[in-house]
């Protein structure tokens, strides 16, 4: 079942819409299940809500192969359709690019992810938790986007290890931000369950080009196996003939979806 909502928040200067997917079993019974919090929520489910008409087209993909799937709650965030403040939105930190840094992009980011971060914790999770029948707990919190969203669900992955000890990410935008993800990572005390990141070989976006999204993916899976995690823990793939799209996003996301929650497999 899908659900949609929209509320006001307090900390940031955006409405927000978001959309609440429960697995078939849920109506069935009293169970408390896990929850993945992903970013683009409009583009996730369904081709008719998405920003170009091309969605991941999950609720298809669930309803044709559901009980190869994990059970859990997902909470889609709509972005903002402009792409500025969509980067904005998702990236917790400054930069300015007008040195050339990128040759597809002159201008400065003043990220609001920080902020927005505290919205989806302070607000957002403990009004999902006081509606559905969550399992609240980090061990069974996951966070996940595309592209920035990946920069931001990495970050909170780090920065609050009390709430989220899952995450995925689709093509991950890391390589402009990553000395900065580096130090959130080298000073954290995070102890994720499983992650999952990956990149396309035709990836281009705005300010990343598909060489900056292989590089930055690499140096996070370094990091990471620098801080003692291993294979049992990570999943890393690239995909060479994938495009920035959400047609190979899709594709994908089933695949993290069961890494990131493989203990949750026919659980209920």
């Amino acid at each position: 079942m899908l659900q949609v909502f929209k509320t006001k928040t307090s900390t940031i200067d955006e409405d927000i819409t978001f959309r609440v997917f429960t697995p078939d079993s849920y109506k069935k019974g009293n169970s408390h299940y896990p929850v993945l919090y992903i970013m683009d929520g409009q583009n996730i489910f369904m081709d008719e809500d998405s920003v170009d008409g091309k969605s991941w087209n999950f609720s298809d993909y669930y309803e044709k192969y559901h009980a190869f799937l994990p059970e859990v709650i997902i909470v889609g965030i709509d972005c903002p359709l402009d792409n500025e403040r969509r980067t904005a939105l998702y990236i917790p930190f400054t930069k300015d690019f007008s040195n050339n840094e990128s040759e597809n992009y002159h201008a400065k980011v003043e990220g609001k992810g920080k902020q927005y971060l505290l919205v989806i914790i302070e607000e957002l999770k403990p009004w999902i938790d006081s509606n559905f029948r969550t399992i609240p707990s980090a061990r069974y919190t996951a966070i996940g986007g595309d592209s920035s969203a990946g920069v931001l669900s990495l970050y909170a992955i780090v920065k609050y290890p009390q709430v989220f000890s899952r995450f995925l990410s689709l093509s991950g935008a890391f390589y402009h931000w990553f000395d900065a993800l580096e130090k959130e990572i080298d000073y954290s005390d995070f102890n994720f369950a499983y992650c999952y990141f990956d990149y396309g070989g035709k990836d281009c976006g705005r300010i990343t080009s598909a060489e900056q999204f292989s590089k930055g993916n690499a140096r996070l899976y370094d990091k990471l196996i620098s801080h003692g995690f291993g294979d049992e823990q990570i999943l890393y793939k690239g995909f060479p003939m994938d495009t920035h799209s959400n047609y190979c996003f899709g594709r994908r996301f089933p695949d993290a979806l069961r890494w990131i929650f493989q203990d949750c497999m026919n659980s209920k």
